[in-house]
């Protein structure tokens, strides 16, 4: 009989390929097996091969059979004789010659012990399941083979592991709900048809140990072929079975019970459930979505999103979809609610609801994703500025209170309604958008009438307070002083308003600089600019020290013979200057090897840098909204960087603001001037004739606009300067210095960031944000409680983790360990700190901080370091970071930081391992 040659073993012989698993994996020498098979094979002589090893089977209906088959083996070929004779019925020579001298038995139990190695099984499998799971198991070996750690003993759990990897595809580590979710979204819809009919019955006993509760549920889907809308029918129980439904909503009550049942027999298999457990599972559905949304899972949860909604709407639930915090039906109402709570804010003059459906809107997972983080920030505006016009702030008297006011409050509100203006999706916020536009718009062009009658004052130099300098006072009465204490970086970002600094500096703070300053009697500086305030002028006379005009090579020049800098200079590294093509890489946004090096260095005391990215956008006509921060400014960032590495104090400035473009009026100026200024002597009624000696003009005269809506170019563009608006004229500066440097300047301290009363929303305040209010007719603002100690206090107390705040503090008098004293006087640390001597934590700072941890475990809060260590907040991280380039020896993690829960976390045995102590 000819042999056929088969790729595998055929269905009907499906349980021999097993036994041979097992037989061939306990000896792989095993050959001439005999197995007991009753039944006669669809091929009775074939070839095929199992796990690499080529077998010959054999299906033999006589003793004399098999007698003939053993002649015939020869060769590396395994032989495997099918038969139906037991032992007792062949002879003593034929159990002779094969494999254990005698015919093997298929049991399932035995075969899976030998196919997957384990000592024994769990008794109550086989008593429990018979041959059922037995043969599921066999049947599914390839699924699971190398994916279950079995041990000794085959137990319950890593049985129903395995058959869920073979069955459910199931290979989530543990059985949880976030696991379950996970799953089921890739699961197809004929799953449960693919499940053995005992393995379904039996579903429970795989989900029960793991959720007690909710294990009913979870297996009446899957058996109901419904495992792909496991999420969904949680988010719909969210909704449908929140506690007190319909007093939290519209929806009638006979509605709410009447949909319950519906959805039970529609999605549920008509099974009832306890309404607690529905509950519970909708509860946690929703808490687990919204933490797979913010996880950035959004297309694992979307779907199952929309199909909760359709089920909802079918349902009769549209009122209630208000209560949850994930579908788009209740993001749109909320956003519904927040413009009607606005218009009414708006007509009444009173924000509280407002404020209320903001917090309701911004706790939705949708607001805090994509495009709608952006929506949600202009909301958030639109609320401030509805604030700012229900103030009414009183008229100014001077040109001083009215530029200060515009530096702590005008400039808060040009930040906020530039946002305004790109508008929303959403037809009635939109239209309220343009209303409140609108109002502040007519507002500020108030604002700027009256300062148009201080405009002939800064034009002939009238002498202003000493925190509002002349442009041209910036280096002598500024930069100077403050390289006699520290190197000094000078910062002028070419065309930057107030508006764009405020966001800017909220970024920088964030990133870990410090704003500093030296007098307690106002909150923050400003420049103002020559007139016209164009760039060829103003950033000429800034940088020169002289009321002029002149290209750039002329500003290096004169910046490098300011007297007052060559006082604090070397005469081999006079002041230095760098204009975009010195500091930015050829087709890049990178800083170039020469600059960054001399930045980094402390050879040159003075460097100043020109970075035109601002002015760059406003020349253009694209229709890009910027966020000006450190990401959209490259070039900024690698500068204060390098900056950062020599300690040096950073300026950052502005030669002049600029106006947006927003609805704004071409007037046809037939005199000689720019996109906003003209010369002649007749001004229209928007604008003021201005002459003095700050006027840099041949004829030292010029006609500004006062209005920000008027334009002399046909062309429009992003912006325009030029003019004598507020937010042309006032330039603010920033003073900083980086978080990571541990000593203040003498005279110098840390200020608080600075907000209007009305821009602060109290759930919005930042942990340790502190605002003053201003009263623009008073002549000294309020003075900030400036004091280190001070400031320390304040930050603990915001503290979120004020328990832990509230702990008893360590002894700083006696040294308690050892370890310590051994590590700083180790021959490992002090190397490592010579080749980091520029690194500023001190020895004190050290021993005190491992002290700290030591105490606490290795493991402790920032709040906590914060304190003990007497650093304020935002110098926590740039401290850890100093640490780490001490303790982190060749990179390895000896102190760690988590910066989603600000825990720090020290390895004190590898640390002594590493310091050899």
């Amino acid at each position: 009989m000819k042999a056929e040659v088969l790729s595998a073993v055929p269905a009907a012989l499906a349980p021999i390929k097993p036994q041979l698993q097992a037989i061939l994996s306990e000896d792989k020498s095993a050959d001439q097996i005999a197995i007991i098979w009753h039944e006669e094979p669809p091929v009775m002589r074939f070839f095929s091969a199992i796990d690499g090893i080529d077998i010959e089977f054999v299906y033999c209906t006589s003793e004399l059979a098999i007698r003939e088959a053993l002649v015939d083996h020869a060769g590396t070929t395994r032989l495997v004789l099918l038969s139906k004779f037991d032992q007792v019925q062949l002879g003593k020579d034929v159990l002779a010659r094969l494999w254990r001298y005698k015919p093997q038995r298929i049991s399932p139990w035995k075969s899976l012990q030998q196919l997957i190695g384990v000592r024994a099984i769990d008794p109550r499998l086989t008593r429990r399941y018979g041959r059922w799971m037995a043969e599921a198991l066999l049947n599914g070996h390839e699924q699971f083979r190398g994916e279950v750690d079995f041990g000794e003993v085959l137990d319950l759990d890593t049985a129903w592991s395995a058959l869920a990897i073979s069955y459910l595809n199931y290979s989530e580590p543990n059985v949880d709900l976030p696991s379950l979710f996970r799953w089921s979204s890739t699961v197809s819809e004929n799953l449960a048809d693919q499940l053995p009919s005992k393995m379904r019955e039996h579903l429970g006993d795989w989900l029960t140990p793991h959720l007690p509760s909710l294990a009913p549920i979870i297996e009446r889907l899957i058996q109901d072929g419904r495992a792909h809308e496991l999420l969904a029918t949680g988010v719909a129980c969210s909704v449908i079975h929140k506690s007190k439904l319909s007093d939290l909503t519209s929806i009638d009550e006979h509605l709410v019970y009447s949909g319950r049942g519906r959805f039970s027999e529609r999605y549920l298999g008509g099974q009832k459930f306890d309404i607690s457990v529905l509950a519970e599972f909708g509860q946690l559905s929703e808490t687990i979505a919204y933490s797979m949304m913010r996880d950035a899972q959004q297309r694992t949860v979307t779907a199952s999103l929309d199909l909760a909604e359709q089920w909802l709407l079918s349902l009769d639930f549209r009122p209630a979809l208000n209560v949850s915090n994930l579908l788009t039906g209740s993001f749109n109402q909320r956003i519904g609610a927040f413009a009607n709570d606005l218009k009414l804010a708006l007509v009444k003059g009173n924000s509280i609801r407002a404020e209320k459906s903001f917090n309701v809107l911004k706790n939705h997972i949708l607001a805090q994703l994509g495009s709608n983080q952006h929506r949600l920030e202009r909301m958030e505006m639109a609320l401030r500025l509805t604030r700012w016009v229900n103030t009414n702030p009183a008229p100014t008297n001077d040109a001083t209170s009215t530029i200060r006011r515009y530096g702590v409050d005008g400039s808060f509100v040009d930040r906020a309604r530039s946002q305004l203006w790109a508008g929303d999706v959403h037809e009635e916020l939109n239209t309220l958008y343009q209303d409140v536009s609108s109002r502040i718009s007519m507002a500020v062009d108030s604002q700027n009438r009256e300062f148009s009658d201080y405009l002939a004052n800064i034009a002939r130099g009238d002498k202003l307070l000493t925190d509002l300098l002349p442009v041209e006072d910036a280096l002598e009465s500024l930069v100077a002083p403050l390289a006699k204490q520290k190197p000094v970086l000078l910062v002028v970002l070419d065309g930057m308003s107030y508006a764009v600094y405020r966001e800017l500096q909220d970024d920088l703070i964030n990133n870990q600089w410090v704003e500093i300053n030296n007098n307690t009697e106002v909150m923050s500086r400003c420049l103002i600019a020559a007139l016209p305030t164009i760039t060829n002028i103003s950033r000429y006379s800034l940088l020169t020290g002289a009321l002029s005009s002149g290209t750039a090579e002329e500003e290096k020049r004169g910046f490098a013979k300011h007297p007052e800098l060559k006082k604090v200079a070397s005469s081999k590294f006079p002041p230095l200057l760098l204009h975009k093509q010195d500091l930015q890489q050829p087709g890049g946004h990178a800083l170039v090897s020469e600059a960054r090096s001399a930045i980094a260095g402390t050879e040159h005391r003075v460097i100043g840098t020109v970075i035109n990215a601002i002015d760059d956008q406003l020349s253009s006509s694209s229709q890009v909204t910027v966020s000006w921060d450190l990401k959209a400014i490259t070039l900024l960032r690698h500068v204060l960087e390098a900056a950062r590495e020599a300690n040096r104090v950073v300026l950052i400035t502005s030669d002049h603001g600029h106006v947006l473009e927003h609805n704004s009026n071409y007037l046809n100026g037939s005199e000689e001037g720019g996109e906003r200024y003209r010369l002649g002597s007749n001004p229209g009624d928007q604008e003021v004739l201005v002459s003095g000696p700050r006027v840099v003009t041949p004829s030292t005269s010029a006609i500004l606009p006062w209005s920000e809506s008027v334009r002399y170019t046909k062309s429009k563009s992003q912006g325009y300067h030029g003019g004598g608006t507020l937010q042309e004229i006032t330039i603010p500066v920033g003073i900083f210095i980086s978080a990571t440097d541990s000593e203040l300047m003498e005279g110098w301290f840390e200020v608080p960031k600075e907000t209007p009363e009305w821009w602060r929303i109290d759930s919005l305040n930042a942990l340790n944000e502190t605002s003053v209010p201003y009263d623009a007719n008073n002549k000294t603002p309020p003075k900030p409680k400036s004091s280190k100690k001070h400031q320390l206090k304040k930050e603990v107390i915001g503290d979120l983790f004020q328990a832990e705040a509230d702990e008893q503090r360590i002894d700083r008098t006696v040294n308690k360990n050892d370890w310590v004293s051994a590590l700083i006087d180790s021959n490992v640390y002090k190397q490592v700190s010579a080749r980091a001597a520029r690194i500023s934590v001190t020895q004190e700072q050290l021993r005190l901080f491992l002290d700290l941890l030591a105490s606490k475990d290795g493991t402790v809060m920032e709040s906590i370091i914060s304190r003990e260590l007497e650093l304020p907040k935002i110098r926590v991280r740039g401290f850890l970071r100093n640490v780490q380039k001490l303790l982190n020896i060749d990179g390895y993690p000896i102190l760690t930081v988590d910066p989603e829960s600000s825990t720090v976390k020290l390895n004190i045995p590898d640390l002594k391992t590493q310091f050899e102590l």
